[in-house]
């Protein structure tokens, strides 16, 4: 009788214990809609209390994996020595640390990324260290963060302590029925693992889980529903996946029926065979000697919406964009939600796998589709040129291994203003700038990452001309007029500035040159309360230049990331000229998608409420893409 009475013992201070994560989390959550309460929708409370419940049906999950490994490490072995029940506090206490630590900084990450922790912080784990270090201490407030996540800590210790101390439950030695509560006990504890185990039911089909918790329009909702646990819980799981993808070896039949599914040539030799294509008819009367293709860092399309466009953040390229030598594309998705996601797609003209194949070797010989290889094919020399650090993402490696034949980087001038990111918008134009005015005669792609609309935002932007105090009087009811607000929207009319500047400087000196602006990502628009799919997705496709026909694109256009190249190629390309391209260019894209949206004649819809065949569309063109890019071109067993 006496190891069954440890056993309870330690067992009853398991349930009080989960009682007490439930309310910790749910305070956490409730703190954490209180704070971003000016960005929650107008009559929001029905879906508060939606989010709320879901939350904890959620947090039953989170609960349940923290107190089942209490049980495992301190209730069962104290059956036999009661020394370990004595580690219980330490245990939750040692978990009350870690879950407080990751409750501080959802606070900055949701400002960042509008979301609750996501595959952002897989890709973290390959930035620059140091300027994710300087801009979570700068932009972040880490410094004062911690100290406040130790002074949690120590009250939610002392509370938990309280709680087991005084809670009801009563110690099992004292109880006068212990076979009845035995009996009770063989019989309602599976139930309860199976309820916590899906979340608040009994099956599967009416569980719940961190993909089927998103349920709103508000991001702030969709974010506050997952607690601590669950956000990281979804980071690990995409971690698997795009393991998945790393490891992939399709055989010659899977290699041939996904062809087929995408409606290449499955009989072809090579997957850039397969989808080979040819330009219809030529769109402009001679190739400009210099194409410049500008991807603007955090660049959405809702600064050029309603009601936003009125705060004017984007005049310049608006201006372009509505000039009789520019056309822009109705909706464009970017690839995926991170910077190294969009230059992934474009650089390869394949849609983002979630793969790291940027940190692979390449045969650059081998690369129909890729935009450079189509670009020296139209007598073009290619050079990719970036505001930051060149061992960012191996991104000087990557895009020479993908054929670019120069690469220039912040390394590679002085520069006085900008930070642990690399160099100011501006000096990096103007680098550009100087070096086009020393180049011969050739004809030049060029591919332009600039980066200063990124924390830490450490541009004066008042110095060039930033009209803070009218943007201030303009914002619209769904931002909130804070300090860090207005910095981030300064930094966005500062991108836009220097756009503008650069633009005009290279017309006078190079009067035919080809611009193409877009951005690498919007989801970090982080200032909404209840946006569109589109406004808080999508990113601008600007065409602009001599010969550029507004007509090209209209209203209902649509495009993505990975068919920049395709368009490029038919819009600089002579009639028969021959390229590959898995999607059709956006002169006659039906459908595209990024990593969280599909587009087709029926709109916008995410990915999360795909039929059956859509999804497996979807994994069949990032498969046979990560394929391509990690396996090679061939597809019969000798490849």
């Amino acid at each position: 009788m006496k190891y069954i009475i440890n056993f309870y013992n330690g067992l009853i201070e398991d349930l009080k214990a989960f009682v007490f994560w439930i309310g910790l989390l749910t305070l956490f959550r409730i703190i954490f809609l209180i704070n971003f309460a000016s960005q929650l929708p107008e009559g929001s409370y029905g879906d508060i209390t939606v989010c709320l419940i879901l939350g904890t049906r959620l947090s039953l999950k989170t609960a349940g994996w923290i107190c089942g490994l209490g049980f495992i490490l301190t209730t069962l072995p104290g059956i036999f020595s009661t020394s370990f029940l004595r580690w219980k506090l330490r245990f939750h206490s040692f978990a009350i640390l870690i879950m407080t630590i990751l409750f501080m900084a959802r606070f900055p990450y949701y400002r960042a990324f509008n979301t609750a922790f996501d595959g952002m912080v897989i890709t973290a784990f390959h930035e620059d260290w140091w300027a994710i270090l300087c801009t979570i201490i700068d932009e972040y407030g880490v410094w004062w963060r911690i100290p406040v996540a130790l002074i949690l800590t120590d009250i939610f210790y002392f509370a938990l302590k309280m709680f087991l101390w005084y809670a009801p439950l009563a110690n099992f030695k004292d109880c006068n029925h212990k076979w009845l509560v035995i009996i009770t006990s063989v019989i309602f504890l599976p139930l309860l693992c199976v309820f916590v185990r899906f979340g608040g039911s009994f099956t599967y089909r009416h569980g719940i889980s961190w993909v089927s918790a998103a349920r709103f329009s508000s991001p702030l909702l969709n974010a506050a529903t997952l607690d601590e646990g669950q956000a990281v819980s979804r980071v690990f799981k995409i971690w698997r996946l795009r393991q998945k993808i790393d490891n992939i070896n399709l055989n010659e039949n899977e290699i041939r029926s996904s062809i087929a599914k995408l409606e290449g040539n499955p009989q072809a030799e090579t997957i850039d065979l397969a989808f080979q294509r040819k330009v219809a008819k030529q769109r402009l009367n001679h190739q400009p000697q210099h194409v410049v293709l500008i991807l603007g860092e955090s660049l959405g399309i809702w600064p050029f919406s309603e009601p936003f466009n009125k705060l004017n953040l984007t005049g310049q390229i608006t201006s372009l964009q509505n000039s009789a030598n520019g056309a822009h594309v109705g909706t464009m998705l970017p690839a995926g939600s991170s910077t190294i996601s969009a230059v992934q797609s474009i650089l390869t003209g394949l849609p983002f796998t979630g793969s790291r194949y940027n940190f692979e070797s390449f045969d650059k010989t081998d690369s129909a589709m890729y935009l450079a290889n189509i670009m020296k094919r139209l007598g073009y020399k290619t050079v990719f040129w970036y505001s930051g650090f060149g061992n960012w993402e191996n991104l000087k490696n990557f895009t020479k291994n993908l054929g670019f034949d120069e690469f220039y980087h912040c390394g590679d001038f002085n520069y006085k203003q900008g930070n642990s990111w690399g160099a100011s918008d501006h000096e990096f134009y103007n680098f550009f700038l100087q070096k086009t005015q020393e180049q011969n005669d050739e004809k030049f792609f060029h591919v332009l990452l600039p980066g200063s609309n990124h924390a830490p935002f450490s541009i004066n932007v008042e110095d060039f001309g930033f009209p803070r105090d009218t943007t201030k009087k303009n914002l619209p009811p769904s931002i909130e007029d804070s300090r860090s607000n207005l910095k981030a929207l300064g930094h966005l009319w500062y991108s836009d500035y220097c756009i503008g500047n650069f633009v005009k400087q290279m017309e006078t000196n190079f009067p035919d040159t080809l611009f193409v602006i877009t951005g690498d990502h919007s989801e970090r628009f982080a200032f909404d309360k209840e946006q569109s799919d589109k406004i808080r997705s999508a990113v601008p496709c600007i065409f602009y230049g001599q010969g550029v026909n507004p007509l090209w694109f209209n209203k209902t256009s649509i495009g993505c990331h990975q068919q920049i190249p395709a368009t490029l190629a038919e819009m600089l390309g002579p009639k028969n000229f021959t390229y590959s391209a898995m999607l059709p260019s956006m002169f006659e894209s039906k459908n595209c998608f990024s990593t969280a949206y599909i587009l087709d004649e029926k709109g916008l819809q995410s990915t999360k409420f795909l039929t059956k065949p859509q999804r497996q569309y979807l994994t069949t063109f990032r498969e046979l893409a990560a394929q391509r890019i990690l396996n090679g071109n061939g597809i019969s067993k000798n490849r």
